[in-house]
């Protein structure tokens, strides 16, 4: 039978077998059924939660940390974090936190996650990778995450300062490898910017050590991603993607077979990337200094949302850089960009900006732009800008055969627009105001 909960269970570890044969657990005055899963399976199951936190915690319908297999589960919440109190920890509609490996099939949440606070308080500096998510609020040395046939409907809002904010991850810690097959997000996504902050329809932050390895075959942002400025109005940093918002650690991203229907607005003001798949691309390695290369991978991957607002703005990517070293790739295969996309520095139908830390391999092929491309300072077509590390030179003054830049059949149909530079600009400022039909830029600032 269906039945209600009034205090959570008090079992430290559940590791058993739990099938719910299609009944409803629905939570009276809690905001979670059980502390830890350990290795269970669960399965045929549904779950409600309304519930309004009166102080910092954790939040999530079926566990606060969980690790195991999940099929067939279906969750309701509606989840608030009202004015003056901070949220200290993760929060999501299925788990606070996923900490193990886990495979989540054919499962369902609806509903709202709310953190309505404005608070100032700096989840970043705090607690850095505690985030919302549709899911789960974060990961945490989870090993392989697999969703499969998953789909978030929930309605992630968050005003507090640099909290990461996706559909269904918030933030990813240590070591992962995330999987999403035949998955959707619907839900409309808004997160506050401050620090590096990642919103996303699926992932909004992967950490600088976590060591991760995402993939995406066939799956679909439908949800519309929104930066706010924090409280006070001050510029900070944000970035935002359909599938990424901010890869800060992943040595290999792979997106194929996958749609961005949801427009991705960018209103913090500060330095931003936003991106139909992913916002920024800016790769650590595991332990900040390895020189393990960043790697991304787009094929057969369409925009349809328009992109806005930011500084570095792109139909497939807003920005791609590292941290301390330039061996990045990026290959884009039959990809297509259809959304308008205006960028405050740099935008283009592909890539808004291959950064002052850039990639040394670009490869962009089959790929072709229909969208309005703006910008105060370079669009393109294909791409916005590509910084000269991207060229960097041998002792010898040589480029190397290891940095090849190839951009081969690709075609733009949309109108590009650049403004004519000011009159007092110098030469060296005038020069990057440029609009072009494939790239507008090359070279040193």
């Amino acid at each position: 039978n269906d039945i209600t909960l009034t205090e959570m269970s008090p079992k430290a570890n559940f590791t058993g077998t739990l099938d719910g044969n299609g009944k409803t657990i629905t939570l009276s005055g809690i905001p979670t059924a059980i502390k830890e899963i350990k290795g269970a399976t669960v399965s045929n199951l549904n779950l409600v939660a309304d519930y309004t936190f009166a102080a910092s915690g954790a939040g999530g319908a079926l566990a606060h940390w969980a690790n195991g297999t999940f099929t067939n589960i279906t969750v309701t919440v509606n989840y608030t974090v009202p004015e003056g109190f901070d949220m200290t920890q993760a929060l999501g509609a299925l788990f606070t936190e996923i900490n193990g490996a886990s495979t989540l099939t054919n499962c369902v949440t609806n509903g709202a996650i709310s953190v309505a606070n404005n608070s100032t308080y700096d989840t970043w500096s705090n607690a850095r990778y505690n985030g919302l998510g549709g899911f789960a609020g974060k990961t945490y040395a989870c090993g392989e995450v697999k969703f499969i046939d998953c789909v978030n409907n929930v309605t992630v809002y968050g005003t507090q300062k640099a909290q990461h904010t996706a559909g269904f991850i918030g933030g990813v810690e240590a070591k992962a490898q995330l999987y999403f097959e035949n998955c959707v997000n619907n839900g409309d996504i808004t997160g506050t910017s401050g620090n590096y902050t990642g919103i996303s329809g699926f992932v909004g932050c992967l950490s600088p050590v976590s060591s991760s390895t995402t993939t995406f075959k066939n799956c679909r942002n439908n949800g519309n991603l929104t930066e706010l400025a924090p409280n006070g109005g001050e510029s900070k940093d944000g970035y935002l993607g359909g599938f990424v918002g901010r890869n800060y650690g992943s040595p290999k991203i792979t997106v194929e077979d996958s749609v961005n229907a949801g427009d991705v607005v960018a209103l913090g003001g500060g330095w931003s990337g936003a991106g139909g798949f992913i916002g920024n691309g800016m790769t650590h390695g595991f332990d900040w200094t390895t020189t393990d290369p960043g790697v991304y991978v787009f094929k057969n991957c369409v925009n349809l949302g328009n992109i806005s607002g930011s500084t570095q703005s792109g139909g497939i990517g807003g920005a791609f850089k590292q941290h301390s070293i330039s061996n990045c790739s990026v290959t884009i295969e039959n990809c297509a960009n259809f959304g308008d996309i205006t960028g405050q520095s740099y935008a283009g139908g592909m890539i808004g900006e291959v950064g002052d830390r850039g990639c040394d391999i670009v490869i962009i092929k089959n790929s072709y732009n229909a969208g309005n491309i703006s910008a105060s300072l370079s669009a393109g077509g294909i791409a916005g800008y590509i910084n000269h590390n991207a060229f960097e030179p041998n002792s010898e003054n040589k480029i190397e055969e290891r940095s090849p830049m190839l951009f081969d059949n690709c075609a733009n149909v949309g109108t590009i627009t650049s403004p004519y530079a000011p009159a007092e600009a110098s030469e060296y400022v005038a020069n990057k105001y440029v609009a072009a039909g494939i790239i507008a830029r090359f070279g040193d600032d």
